[in-house]
């Protein structure tokens, strides 16, 4: 069969898909900004979401076919695909030298903090590692929390304390949750490295198990041996989001210590530092909005400070919305205003219905937003329990894959219920 047979004998679907990125036929906020990024060759990790046939494979093969020749395709398509693979923890591999990489780079990993005094953590969390490595006492530890709270950051700071860049790579080993941990794994590299000393350093060595939450049973079970049979040789820190999806037996084993969301008073001042070296012009309401949606996560609030600013060049508050999608504050309350002051079912349906469709807004981001601010209302108690459990049931039947329209009928219905045991008028005044 010949090649112009074989294309035409493709499902439409694939023959015309779009193959650069002016010939898709929306998103024109994503696409420029997509543009801006490849122009200034600061691509970012993507992550593009949203209901099935609306363009996010055809929108990254274009940008691939954009940014290769025919002939680099095939083999920097399989790369990427690598990449995107690595990516898909919250946490990409961090890396070694922490000072800033140069224009290309992501924000987000060269400010890792190359010292343990210089965590964003507690100070009584920073005075019991430094004590802990001071009298060469480390024990095993277990960091847990939310992400972006600098668990790998301030293990790694403490590795970057203990030893010299020329120890470095022989006296830690860091397995990521891009990297296979089986049981295979445990008995062979874990094991192995464990079990084996250096003559280059007295001390222990440190095993980094970042995002351990994704191993095996059987894998952890193994690993409660090997902590118990090498303690003399080797210290492990292991890191997780979910404390309970590690076991009680290697909870025991060590030292932990919850990461709580980082607090905004830690997070302004690097945020301004950064700011100040990289010449980012930034406004008040800006640093609120990255504040906002970061929801302690400093990893977040640098990713979209880095997005933004490529996109726009100004990181204000309407520019940060823009860039992730995020419903703007004037858009949410249209919509509360539609909520509240639309008696009209169909009516309040459609008008809510073409904002979603005109910008690209996700139910459970307006869900996340509305909520916000109806906690903050003066609804009697009675009526607001009910609608946020209503609120409540619309955002697990979203996560469970429910449709959109139907979940956004459900909302509408439950403040029309709302409204008929209340008087709008006096709540408003």
């Amino acid at each position: 069969m010949t090649v112009g047979e074989l294309s035409k004998n493709l499902p439409w679907v694939e023959k015309y898909r779009p193959s650069k990125l002016e010939d898709l036929v929306s998103h024109d906020d994503i696409i420029q900004t997509i543009n801006q990024f490849m122009k200034e060759n600061q691509l970012p990790h993507l992550l593009f979401y949203g209901p099935p046939g609306t363009g996010k494979t055809s929108t990254i093969l274009a940008c691939a076919r954009q940014m290769y020749t025919p002939q680099q395709f095939n083999s920097m398509n399989t790369k990427l695909k690598t990449v995107f693979r690595n990516c898909w923890s919250s946490q990409c591999p961090p890396v070694v030298q922490c000072e800033r990489l140069g224009r290309g780079s992501d924000w987000s990993f060269p400010n890792v903090c190359a010292k343990a005094h210089k965590m964003y953590a507690s100070a009584a969390f920073r005075m019991k590692l430094n004590q802990f490595m001071k009298e060469n006492q480390l024990p095993h530890l277990l960091f847990y929390g939310p992400p972006g709270t600098g668990k790998t950051s301030t293990i790694l700071a403490c590795a970057r304390q203990m030893y010299t860049p020329q120890q470095f790579n022989s006296m830690v080993l860091e397995l990521n949750a891009s990297d296979d941990r089986g049981i295979g794994i445990v008995r062979g590299q874990i094991l192995s490295f464990a079990s084996t000393r250096t003559i280059f350093k007295a001390g222990p060595k440190l095993i980094i198990l970042d995002e351990a939450d994704a191993m095996t049973n059987d894998a952890q079970n193994a690993l409660r041996r090997i902590i118990e049979k090498y303690t003399e040789n080797v210290r492990f820190c292991i890191i997780c989001n979910y404390l309970g999806k590690i076991i009680p037996a290697l909870q025991s084993r060590c030292t932990r210590f919850r990461f709580a969301p980082l607090q905004q008073s830690q997070i302004v001042p690097r945020l301004k530092e950064i700011v100040e070296k990289e010449n980012v012009k930034i406004t008040e309401d800006g640093i609120k909005a990255l504040l906002t949606l970061s929801g302690g996560d400093m990893r977040k609030v640098l990713n979209t400070l880095q997005s933004t600013w490529l996109a726009y060049r100004d990181v204000t508050e309407d520019n940060v919305y823009t860039c992730v999608g995020h419903p703007l504050r004037s858009d949410i309350n249209y919509i509360l205003n539609c909520l509240l002051n639309e008696n009209d079912f169909a009516a309040c349906f459609k008008k809510i219905q073409d904002l979603k469709i005109a910008k690209g807004l996700a139910l459970g981001d307006i869900l996340t937003e509305v909520h916000t601010i109806i906690q903050r209302a003066k609804f009697p108690p009675e009526v607001l329990i009910k609608l946020v459990i209503a609120m409540a049931d619309s955002e697990v039947r979203l996560a469970s894959g429910c449709s959109e329209r139907i979940e956004l009928a459900s909302l509408i219905a439950a403040f029309q219920l709302c409204k008929d045991q209340i008087d709008v008028e006096v709540l408003s005044s």
